[in-house]
């Protein structure tokens, strides 16, 4: 699950997005280059919290029960 998406398009940062479950999409046709090679850049944190869907539970444990 994605919390957290951030999408760039040869350096330059085309879109983010929150939340897992639901669908995104961003145009990039007037950012690609089409005499090069493209460079699709992508940075994603799955950390859930009690915001994200689903919600994650934290849970701290101490006393050596990991």
């Amino acid at each position: 699950m994605f919390v957290f998406f951030l999408q760039w398009l040869n350096g330059k940062e085309v879109m983010d997005h929150s939340g897992g479950h639901l669908p995104f999409e961003v145009e990039v046709t007037p950012m690609l280059t089409f005499d090069k090679p493209n460079r699709i850049t992508a940075a994603v944190n799955n950390t859930l919290t009690p915001t994200t869907l689903p919600p994650g539970e934290i849970q701290y444990l101490t006393g050596g029960d990991w």
